[in-house]
């Protein structure tokens, strides 16, 4: 099934009341048409934890293929 655009940018600001994760996913798939994306970290560190930092993420990986 394929959803048209105009469907999606008429439901953004609803979607909004009911879920704030839905619309960060509405902005998303806006973003692939419009190009345009602000996302808020916020709703990912809720669900995901936080980022590390690039230093961890360097050394993580250093220590999964033995360099340390």
């Amino acid at each position: 099934m394929i959803v048209p655009w105009f469907l999606l940018e008429i439901m953004f600001y609803p979607v909004r009341l009911f879920s704030e994760l839905g619309y960060d996913f509405l902005k998303m798939f806006l973003f692939f048409r419009k190009g345009k994306f602000i996302s808020n970290i916020r709703n990912q560190e809720k669900f995901f934890g936080g980022a590390p930092s690039s230093e961890d993420a360097v050394r993580r990986w250093a220590k999964n293929v033995g360099l340390i």
